[in-house]
């Protein structure tokens, strides 16, 4: 049978009952062939849309990590300067120990070296203004350095008169 021949015959309408069933039947495999490719087409028109869902979703979250990588970032980065901040504050307030421990050494020589007695006997008078102003130098430097808004250096070193007459 030529092709031409199977052509002609799967269109006509004419022929033995034998050819109206296989012609049924041909009409039938091409219902099915049509159904089968649109159902084909439909189905790869929605597996496209649900991709570009899919996508547009992926493209959402995406942003929505970026936004919140640069939100950490910046809490990071200000983390990082505080804590920078903190630790120049802290050698800042261990170079000011440094410093009153040596005026402490200094004091405590001086101290030593001083006889309270013997001056408070000669002169009982200026040794008490000196002990009320030093002590009064003293408080204000304690408040000073307990101002948590103030951290300048304290007021100026307590200093002791030295010994007259020696």
């Amino acid at each position: 049978m030529s092709l031409g021949s199977f052509f002609g015959g799967l269109f006509s309408t004419a022929g033995s009952a034998v050819s109206g069933v296989f012609s049924s039947f041909k009409i039938y495999i091409i219902i099915a062939a049509v159904v089968a490719l649109l159902t084909a087409i439909g189905g790869t028109v929605w597996y496209i849309d649900h991709l570009q869902n899919e996508n547009d979703t992926l493209i959402a979250n995406n942003a929505r990590i970026t936004d919140a990588l640069n939100t950490e970032t910046n809490s990071f980065n200000t983390l990082k300067q505080e804590t920078d901040n903190l630790m120049k504050d802290y050698q800042d307030l261990q170079t000011k120990e440094n410093e009153i421990q040596k005026q402490n050494d200094m004091l405590e020589q001086k101290f030593r070296n001083f006889d309270f007695g013997g001056q408070a006997i000669k002169n009982p008078d200026q040794t008490q203004k000196t002990v009320n102003d030093q002590t009064q130098q003293m408080l204000k430097n304690f408040e000073s350095l307990s101002d948590p808004t103030n951290l300048s250096s304290p007021t100026a070193p307590v200093t002791i008169a030295p010994k007259k007459g020696k």
